[in-house]
Formats: structure tokens, C-alpha cells, sequence
């Protein structure tokens, strides 16, 4: 899930606003998503990749986010093949969500992905967790 908030200035009462539906003035286009697990530790890492389209113009991308470590991040401008320079990113854990401020402002009807990788853990029943069961003839699957 992805959502924007029209942040020109930057004013910390705005992130206040967001509670837990994401703005909704980005709209996502396609996913990619590559996991890789480790069953036997439960580590996992994998990249996302967003692609998106604006409905207002904005300098701020928030994301769900929980329990992940969230670093490689990219956003690139798909029409003019240029890479949106980052200001800075972090986790809100509260809030669960993952803010990006942008040093410029995205415009509309332009075609962004955001790339990110990632690493988690499959041991809480957060998201993607790792599960096992015993089978009619005892063996664990």
C-alpha cells in the first residue's frame, strides 16, 4: 500500500494527520515483489518495486511498514529516466508507516517507481510469517 500527503513545507503537525489509511493521492499502477526466505532462521530479504502515478503534486510518500528494515531506496522519474533526489526516510513505528520526503516535488501525470530493498523476520504473525503443521501420518510440514 502507498499514499502521498501534499507536504511543501515541511510542518510536523502534517504527519500527525495520518493515522493509519494512507493518503490517496497516489495511485500504484504495478507491483513487483521478490521475497527470500530463510525457513530454517525465519530471516527474509527482498526488493519492492512500486510503480505509481500522482493525483496532486507532492514532496512526501508514505508507506505501511512494520517490523521490516527498509534501506536502498530509489525513486525514478519513468519518463525522463532520472533518478527524484531523497531528502531523508524513517519508520514511524507507532504509526507503522514509512515516511520518504523528497527533495523536490513529483508532478502529476507523470509515470515514478520506487525501488526499495528490505530484510524482516518470519517469526512474529506479522505480514509474511513462516507456519508449520503435523500431517494425518505425524510428520511436520
Amino acid at each position: 500500500m502507498t499514499g502521498v500527503l501534499k507536504v511543501m513545507d515541511i510542518d510536523l503537525s502534517v504527519y500527525n494527520q495520518i493515522v493509519y489509511r494512507l493518503p490517496s493521492e497516489l495511485t500504484p499502477v504495478r507491483y513487483r515483489l521478490y521475497l527470500h526466505p530463510d525457513l530454517e532462521t525465519g530471516a527474509c530479504n527482498g526488493t519492492v518495486s512500486i510503480q505509481f502515478q500522482l493525483n496532486a503534486a507532492t514532496n512526501l510518500i508514505v508507506l505501511h511498514a512494520k517490523e521490516l528494515n527498509v534501506y536502498g531506496i530509489s525513486i525514478l522519474n519513468m519518463m525522463a529516466r532520472m533518478r527524484i533526489p531523497i531528502d531523508k526516510y524513517y519508520l514511524d513505528e507507532t504509526r507503522e508507516l514509512f515516511m520518504i520526503e523528497l527533495k523536490q516535488v513529483l508532478s502529476t501525470n507523470k509515470a515514478y517507481t520506487l525501488s526499495a530493498s528490505f530484510d524482516c523476520n518470519l517469526n512474529s504473525l506479522h505480514g509474511a510469517y513462516r507456519s508449520s503443521y503435523t500431517d494425518e501420518t505425524g510428520k511436520q510440514r
